[in-house]
């Protein structure tokens, strides 16, 4: 929307020392302002003489001015926006009426609750997730535990069964009887023990 003087006879000319305490402008950088794009104020505004003073549009255009430079745009795309050519995409912060300023401090309140909920929420969550976590953490180490006991008893048992067959071995070569296999089975012949060794186990076992 291009910005447009108000010469009707109801304006106010301001003087360079109260523009620059209504916009926080300093006065040199509003003399620059002014100095840089001079064909765009005012001619109270922009006579390059000191008593300079600015209508309400002189005004609005130093706060076009101070924004677009803080969003460093060009000075050259900055005269488009003076001239009209291109048109503002936001309004200044003293466009707002008091009412519309109400209305984005309600919005934006609302916002700031919206968001506290969904902060708490994600809190309780990482609560969860860390109670969950260390109650997994707990259970895989009992699971552990209890894989190495099991594995503790099993080498036991394998221990307790090689025993066991050293002992079977043994007996097998003292008694056939102790041999569950047949003398004739091809696959598990009983072994042969010489009579010697037979007279040696047997001073041995008394």
């Amino acid at each position: 929307m291009p910005i447009v003087e108000r010469t009707r006879m109801t304006d106010h000319n301001y003087p360079t020392a109260y523009v620059s305490g209504m916009t926080k402008i300093p006065i040199r950088t509003i003399q620059d302002y002014v100095t840089t794009f001079r064909k765009y104020f005012s001619e109270q505004a922009g006579q390059p003489k000191k008593g300079r003073r600015f209508l309400p549009a002189d005004v609005e255009k130093l706060h076009v001015i101070k924004r677009l430079r803080s969003e460093r745009i060009p000075d050259d795309e900055i005269e488009k926006y003076l001239s009209g050519e291109i048109e503002l995409p936001f309004k200044m912060a003293h466009q707002f009426s008091t009412a519309e300023v109400m209305d984005m401090a309600a919005h934006s309140l609302e916002i700031f609750e919206n968001a506290q909920e969904i902060l708490e929420d994600a809190e309780e969550r990482i609560h969860d997730a860390k109670l969950m976590e260390k109650s997994a953490q707990d259970l895989l180490k009992q699971t552990r535990l209890e894989i190495q006991a099991m594995r503790n008893q099993l080498a036991e048992a394998n221990k307790t069964l090689g025993k066991f067959r050293d002992w079977q071995l043994f007996m097998m070569r003292l008694d056939p009887a102790f041999n569950p296999y047949t003398q004739n089975d091809p696959n598990e012949p009983m072994p042969e023990i010489k009579q010697e060794k037979k007279g040696l186990l047997r001073n041995l076992l008394g």
